[in-house]
């Protein structure tokens, strides 16, 4: 640090001194003040200590340190300041201020265009899919038959939801019988928010944060735990809703205090519990933020959540039956090693306590290296399957690399940021990455009894946050010193990444697409002449039935011609 001031010193000096030699005019006018200047500082923060009074006077005898006729005092150099003299080196936390003086709000500008862009085609492409048939009529009817009370007081096995059949009563209630296009763009929607959301998190300021936004916003959508988000064709989407709450709750802690967003964070939080269990990544958003210093939300709101979610626990184990305290065991397949695992095989070979035991300790691990590594995929590790078979497809291929140099890249630069804690990058991107890890680690808890990628979808919102926070102190450090190798090197690894995530989100839209064709088939086939159906529930039936089996949907085989898929045929 001693030589970095140093050479800060030598640069500025060379400077004002060419100044004053070659512009006179402008050396009449700014010398005064300069030298005005440098004897402030040089009063107000000496180099040196005082002399003692003994040696100042064998000086005065000696007559060395009187000034001889002619000759200027000395006055000795004085940095400015750090970033305000030419070519001192800025500090870390003024690194980001400096440049986005410099850059202006354009880039900010253009950031949120191309983020609102992306995020309306991806949501444009979902609602332009139809529903699946399987199981969302059922869910339907539970939620327009009877009353709302009623409505809250129906469950599955398993499974308290009634945010999600709320919802839907209430959109099938003024969609006035337009109930397929309401529902579909309601998800189109959903995805739509999520996108611009998660690009107003990102507080793009300059040229860098526009280069690794862009990666960001193709590290969330192209991440696998994402998918299930725009794929699942679901009346609601429960697992959505639960990220896009995380991700409001992540935009009230990063503002100013303020008394009403304790308020507002409750608000959210009760909305993500009572649509489904995993809502309480809310409180876990606002509760690690402030312990790592987000302070949007006060301690008070903090821990208001905190009593709000333990009432909720507490009446989940105490007042709804035994099979709504936590999800059954054994009630969806999963993967383990290189198979998938039935339900029923499930609940016999683990049935004994120690297994019953490694069972949950392996799906929380699988899930927790899934986010990062894209692999083993809900418990599976089908990459090295297909390897030791010689059967790799390009698509697994392309889903482990990306992810796992990414995953690569994070952790380096985060250990480098290890060293800046002092400053204020450094500390804001630990904080970033400790909420990050602390939502992976909760989501892949609550995939102790199955594996899905349906309940780590927040871990993938946080996890592109992280990529973002990571690089983005990188580059920006770079940037600040001006260390051209460097930038070139990051900026290199940056391109290979985003060519990579790239690909993983135009497989997404192909298989939008071939999904979309897929369940428009299966509503040919659904009967809607059930002895069960009402004559209200008929008429439904078949009016959604009409509207999807309409749908202007493209073959596969066009859309395998009109874009580079990466595609498996689902």
């Amino acid at each position: 640090m001693r030589g970095v001031n140093e050479l800060a010193e030598a640069h500025q000096r060379a400077t004002w001194v060419r100044i004053l030699t070659k512009r006179p005019r402008f050396t009449a006018l700014l010398l005064p003040g300069v030298c005005l200047r440098l004897r402030m500082r040089t009063v107000a923060q000496p180099l040196s200590p005082p002399p003692s009074p003994q040696s100042s006077t064998e000086q005065a005898q000696d007559g060395s340190n009187l000034q001889q006729p002619g000759q200027n005092p000395t006055i000795p150099f004085q940095p400015l300041g750090p970033g305000l003299g030419a070519g001192a080196p800025p500090t870390v936390s003024g690194t980001q201020v400096s440049l986005r003086r410099r850059h202006g709000r354009l880039p900010a500008v253009v950031f949120h265009i191309y983020s609102v862009a992306l995020a309306v085609l991806l949501g444009t492409m979902v609602a332009r899919a139809p529903l699946q048939p399987s199981d969302n009529f059922k869910f339907i009817r539970q939620a327009i038959h009877g009353s709302p009370l009623d409505v809250m007081r129906r469950h599955g096995e398993g499974k308290y939801r009634p945010g999600g059949l709320l919802a839907a009563r209430a959109v099938t209630g003024v969609s006035n019988g337009h109930e397929a296009g309401a529902f579909r763009w309601l998800l189109g929607l959903q995805v739509a928010a999520t996108g611009i959301l998660f690009g107003i998190a990102l507080q793009v300021g300059t040229w860098y944060d526009v280069a690794v936004g862009t990666l960001a916003l193709t590290v969330l959508f192209g991440h696998h735990a994402f998918r299930p988000t725009t794929l699942e064709g679901y009346p609601i989407n429960h697992f959505g809703v639960v990220a896009l709450c995380c991700l409001l709750a992540f935009l009230f802690i990063q503002r100013p205090a303020a008394r009403w967003h304790g308020v507002a964070a409750l608000a959210i939080a009760l909305v993500a519990m009572f649509t489904l269990e995993s809502g309480v990544l809310v409180v876990v958003v606002v509760g690690t933020g402030y312990l790592v210093g987000y302070r949007g939300v006060s301690l008070r709101g903090a821990a208001l959540l905190l009593v709000a979610v333990a009432i909720y626990l507490a009446a989940r184990w105490w007042v709804l039956p035994e099979d709504l305290r936590v999800p059954s065991f054994g009630g969806h397949s999963s993967g383990y090693g290189f198979a998938m695992l039935e339900e029923d095989y499930i609940r016999t070979h683990f049935a004994s306590a120690a297994a019953g035991i490694w069972w949950r300790v392996h799906n929380v691990a699988a899930a927790f290296l899934s986010v990062l590594f894209a692999e083993p995929r809900e418990g599976r590790w089908a990459l090295v399957d297909a390897i030791t078979r010689r059967r790799v497809a390009l698509a697994p291929a392309v889903e482990v690399l990306s992810s796992v140099s990414t995953t690569a890249l994070v952790i380096t630069t985060m250990l480098v940021a290890r060293r800046r804690r002092d400053a204020g990058e450094g500390s804001a991107t630990w904080r970033v990455c400790i909420l990050a890890v602390s939502i992976i680690l909760v989501s892949a808890i609550l995939c102790s009894n199955y594996i899905k990628d349906d309940i780590l979808s927040t871990s993938a919102v946080f996890y592109a946050l992280a990529t973002y926070a990571t690089t983005r102190s990188a580059l920006t450090w770079f940037a600040g010193r001006r260390r051209m190798p460097g930038i070139g090197v990051l900026t290199a690894v940056l391109v290979g990444l985003a060519v990579l995530w790239c690909l993983r989100v135009s497989d997404l839209a192909c298989e939008i697409r071939y999904r979309a064709f897929v369940k428009r088939d299966r509503w040919a086939a659904v009967d809607v002449t059930d002895p069960e159906y009402t004559l209200d529930d008929g008429a439904l039936a078949t009016r959604l039935r009409r509207a999807y089996i309409m749908l202007d949907v493209p073959p596969p085989g066009l859309v395998a011609h009109t874009a580079p898929c990466l595609m498996r045929e689902p």
